[in-house]
Parts: structure tokens; C-alpha cells; sequence
């Protein structure tokens, strides 16, 4: 159930920011966009840190001020980073969509394009360099 209810709030945040809504309705989601919370980076360091393969090879690594959807409970928030695949090759920059309960990471997604956006501000994401 609890699945459910993350697809359902990205779907619904990512609905937000596509072309499913008007330019006024996405310039208003934009518009409120917040820096995260220390809460919020602590979790999504530690959802990195265990969901993503070779997470001490990232670099580059940048986070997405939050952006909330109609649920204030629920918010998105992106990373970019160059990171290692399986191959042990470097990606180059790749955007990865998160979907934020409270604190809490509750999914992600790769290559998220609504990561990429250039209305979604960035910023040096050092706690993960750290890793």
C-alpha cells in the first residue's frame, strides 16, 4: 500500500511539472521552490548511499532546491552527478528524480526529465562528495 502511495504522489508531482498542466500552473510550482531542508539532504545522502551502485565513485554532484506538488507532505527533488556504472566507466552527468515523504526518500527515478527543466535551481550537493 505504502508503494502505491509514492507512485501515486510522483505521478502526481511529476504530472505537475509535464506537459499535462498549463505554463502558469508549472511557473507556480517553480515559483515556490525551496532549498532542502538538513533533514531532507541526510536522507537522500543515505538513500544514495545504499540504493545506488558505487556511490563513492560519484562526483560532480549537484541538488535541486524542493519543489512541492499539491500534497505539502510530498515533494521532489532532483541530483545530478557523474557516476561509475557497472563497467566501471564514468556516465557523465545524469539527473535522478526523487520523490520526498517528510524526510524520507520514498522512490526514485533515472534520467528524470523533469530534472531538467532550467527554471529547477541546482546547487553544490558536498555531502555526498564526502562519501
Amino acid at each position: 500500500m505504502k508503494n502505491k502511495a509514492s507512485i501515486a504522489a510522483a505521478v502526481a508531482i511529476c504530472g505537475a511539472l509535464s506537459g499535462c498542466v498549463t505554463e502558469q500552473q508549472k511557473a507556480a510550482v517553480y515559483g515556490m521552490q525551496r532549498p532542502a531542508t538538513s533533514a531532507e539532504r541526510a536522507a537522500i545522502a543515505n538513500y544514495v548511499r545504499t540504493s545506488f551502485f558505487d556511490p563513492y565513485s560519484m562526483r560532480d554532484i549537484v541538488i535541486s532546491n524542493v519543489l512541492s506538488g499539491d500534497d505539502p507532505k510530498r515533494n521532489a527533488v532532483c541530483i545530478r552527478a557523474n557516476a561509475k556504472n557497472r563497467m566501471g566507466a564514468y556516465t557523465g552527468l545524469r539527473a535522478t528524480g526523487l520523490v520526498l515523504s517528510g524526510a524520507t526518500v520514498e522512490n526514485s527515478w533515472a534520467d528524470d526529465p523533469a530534472c531538467s527543466d532550467p527554471r529547477l535551481m541546482y546547487s553544490p550537493f558536498p555531502e555526498l562528495e564526502r562519501l
